[in-house]
């Protein structure tokens, strides 16, 4: 599964492909996200709650939103960026996260083999 970690998204992103290849259902409340895409047409998104992303043998529970991406299964931001105490290392090609146990995790390019589970 392709990862985008985007520092100038706001919320988490999952693609309806990959929602449907794993078939999941959205939170029974109707919590949706509206997203303005750059011609000015807003579109809904629904809240797939408690999803946890795999990596480096530990989960990282996270919050996303479905939404249509032609390229990639799933867009980390900021919500997701800030609750793991992400840095951003842009010469070093790499982002280090706080995970569970007050871990840290490096993720280099291309690197690890992400799972999604929920």
């Amino acid at each position: 599964m392709d990862v985008l970690f985007d520092s100038g998204a706001t919320h988490s992103f999952i693609s309806v492909k990959l929602v449907e290849t794993l078939g999941l259902n959205p939170m029974q409340k109707c919590s949706l996200l509206s997203v303005v895409l750059p011609g000015g047409k807003a579109v809904s998104c629904e809240l797939y709650e408690g999803c946890h992303i795999k990596m480096h043998e530990s989960e990282f529970p996270t919050d996303l939103y479905k939404f249509e991406l032609t390229n990639l299964g799933v867009i980390l931001g900021m919500d997701y960026l800030a609750k793991n105490q992400a840095q951003i290392d842009c010469p070093k090609r790499k982002i280090t996260l706080k995970g569970p146990h007050r871990r840290r995790y490096c993720i280099g390019v291309r690197s690890p083999e992400w799972e999604l589970n929920w």
